[in-house]
């Protein structure tokens, strides 16, 4: 079973805009913290010279912040990623 900070960073890996109102009742808290990290792209690598941290400026993709592409997800999707993060 996965922590419930590693599933909302995995949310916000994925992509899944989570509704205004949603952000503003998580905010301040670890798990919306995970939820941007994971909006973000940051996350720590394992390399020859230790654990390193790579950030927005180190990814190799880039995702639009505005578009049609970036709308709130629904409840329900919210609820899918966050009970099987891994899919099914």
């Amino acid at each position: 079973m996965t922590s419930l900070n590693l599933r909302f960073y995995l949310a916000g890996y994925s992509g899944l805009l989570l509704p205004r109102a949603m952000r503003r009742l998580l905010a301040r808290t670890n798990l919306h913290r995970a939820w941007l990290a994971g909006d973000m792209g940051v996350f720590k690598e394992e390399r020859p010279e230790g654990m390193v941290a790579c950030g927005v400026c180190d990814r190799e993709w880039i995702q639009f912040r505005k578009g049609a592409g970036r709308a709130p997800a629904k409840l329900r999707t919210i609820a899918i990623h966050l009970i099987s993060p891994f899919g099914r």
